[in-house]
């Protein structure tokens, strides 16, 4: 799991491999499987936030451990970023108040998924994320497909 998953942690290569997208800055990255390589690990709750509040999923904001599901959820906010120029929830502050801070971003993030200017295709990505239990493997093909297309 990266558990840090944002634009700034995105760069192309050089050259012959500039269409080559490289994920950088693995400092909060997390085995999904433990030592086993079989079972996924455990759900926890009550967690603190870990990544960039601005990216990461709905799940975290409410405190549970992190896992697949999450890190292509932040995806979606890399979309919406990218084709916005920046995020509703961009502007808020910590101001001394995280919970506060934490429950606008997240009740933010959760309207504009629910907004009509919101494109089809990107509901349909996010409604798939939040769909994932927290030990499921995703399905990266229909993932690739929705996002390709």
């Amino acid at each position: 799991l990266h558990r840090d998953v944002k634009p700034d942690n995105f760069l192309f290569g050089l050259n012959e491999k500039r269409k080559l997208l490289h994920l950088i800055d693995f400092g909060f990255c997390k085995k999904y499987l433990l030592d086993d390589g079989i079972t996924h690990i455990p759900l926890r709750e009550n967690r603190n936030l870990v990544g960039t509040p601005n990216f990461v999923s709905i799940n975290v904001h409410d405190g549970y451990e992190p896992s697949r599901r999450d890190d292509l959820e932040s995806v979606v906010y890399i979309i919406l970023y990218l084709t916005r120029e920046k995020l509703e929830w961009s502007d808020y502050s910590i101001q001394g108040d995280y919970r506060n801070m934490n429950n606008k971003i997240r009740g933010e993030k959760m309207r504009i998924m629910m907004d009509e200017s919101t494109q089809e295709k990107i509901k349909k990505y996010f409604d798939y994320c939040r769909s994932l239990k927290f030990d499921e493997d995703p399905n990266y093909n229909f993932i690739y497909d929705l996002l390709r297309n």
